[in-house]
């Protein structure tokens, strides 16, 4: 009989734990947070924000779950209803899925790893360092302990998902969108490796419908505008460190453009060479087509580092890689005067070789020249 009372009183201790950690949480922790925030939210009126957000969505609009805070919609009900159930015993809950992940992940035991990593997220959705934390493994740590090409890929590409989502829940965090602009800008579009920077950019192209440092160009810009907006602090960048990244990935896919079409235009001297004038005019066409568009991309980098030399006047590489920028759009314009139909048909050689100078300027191999490296291996965030 006393066990079955100590048993008794066990359970309804543990269920007093429970409903005290509830409580604390909706009651006093959370209204405390949002006091300090400036603002009050409680249940029912964050479910009545879910139910005017997804409303919103299914009209057509785009609008923010709390202005300034999560992003969410009905779908995130259950487990924000699991994060508040479970109390004070979230935390332990967490704690304990971090050192599984991280166990795991060095043992490389993947199987339900990315299922876990989300638990986890779902659990502390409300802070950044969370997602950015487990996208940075998700696209470097464990992608590169595959072998094959491919998978390093998929882990990437869910990273990629994972830091999408975070950036759902979290719409203004500055770390989040500077984040997602450094897996493209640098884990796949400056990747070390010839044969992944090749195949990830290729990919990602295809998945995605853009080259990999026009979407960081992007992210970057947003990072940028939003930390304008709200005065955000990066937690590792400074202001002025934050703002130079839109510019060099600008930079980047300038001379990214400039080479392919370079490329195409190399293929037409060979083509009139071969005997095949029709196909060389026709890459001829696109070549220059090319190097017009790469030619309007220079500019935009003129504009990108000269804000930023009016922003930061110390910043010397500001005015270092701004005056590239700018010769770099006075030898795209001395090559459209150049290479033209005529050139072409008379001296297909010297337009060869026109080509192949302008493929080894300066202007395009400086800070762009890589080098293949052994495997990758493991570095912490």
């Amino acid at each position: 009989m006393r066990r079955v009372d100590a048993r008794v009183w066990l359970v309804m201790a543990a269920v007093a734990v429970f409903v005290g950690g509830v409580v604390l949480r909706t009651r006093v922790l959370e209204s405390r947070r949002q006091e300090l925030l400036g603002r009050r939210s409680d249940l029912p009126r964050t479910l009545a924000h879910a139910a005017e957000y997804s409303a919103a969505r299914a009209a057509g609009e785009r609008p923010r779950f709390v202005p300034g805070e999560q992003g969410a919609n009905l779908t995130d009900l259950p487990t924000r209803t699991l994060a508040l159930s479970l109390g004070g015993l979230r935390g332990f809950l967490a704690i304990y899925l971090w050192v599984e992940v991280e166990s795991a992940k060095n043992q490389r035991v993947h199987e339900d790893l990315l299922d876990r990593y989300h638990r986890i997220a779902n659990l502390q959705s409300e802070y950044p360092s969370v997602w950015e934390f487990h996208s940075w493994n998700l696209g470097w740590n464990v992608s590169v302990q595959w072998a094959n090409v491919e998978r390093r890929y998929e882990w990437i590409r869910y990273a990629i998902e994972f830091l999408a989502e975070g950036i759902r829940r979290n719409p203004r965090s500055v770390d989040l969108l500077e984040a997602m602009g450094r897996i493209y800008y640098q884990r796949i579009a400056q990747n070390t490796r010839a044969e992944d920077r090749g195949y990830f950019s290729a990919q990602i192209e295809k998945d995605d419908g853009d080259s990999p440092l026009r979407i960081a160009y992007k992210w970057y810009v947003l990072a940028r505008k939003m930390q304008d907006e709200t005065g955000g602090a990066h937690s590792t960048y400074s202001k002025k460190i934050l703002h130079q990244q839109s510019c060099y990935a600008a930079h980047e896919y300038a001379k990214d453009l400039t080479y392919r079409a370079l490329n195409g235009l190399g293929e037409a001297a060979e083509l009139q060479a071969d005997g095949k004038p029709d196909e060389a005019l026709r890459r001829l066409t696109e070549g220059r087509k090319a190097l017009l568009f790469a030619r309007g991309w220079w500019v935009r980098t003129i504009e990108e580092w000269g804000r930023q030399r009016a922003q930061y006047p110390d910043d010397f590489n500001a005015g270092l890689f701004g005056a590239g920028a700018r010769q770099a759009t006075r030898e795209v314009e001395l090559l459209l005067r150049r290479l033209t139909p005529g050139l072409l048909r008379a001296d297909p050689k010297s337009f060869r070789v026109c080509v192949d100078s302008a493929k080894g300027h300066r202007l395009l191999i400086a800070q762009n020249r890589y080098e293949d490296q052994g495997p990758e291996v493991y570095h912490g965030p």
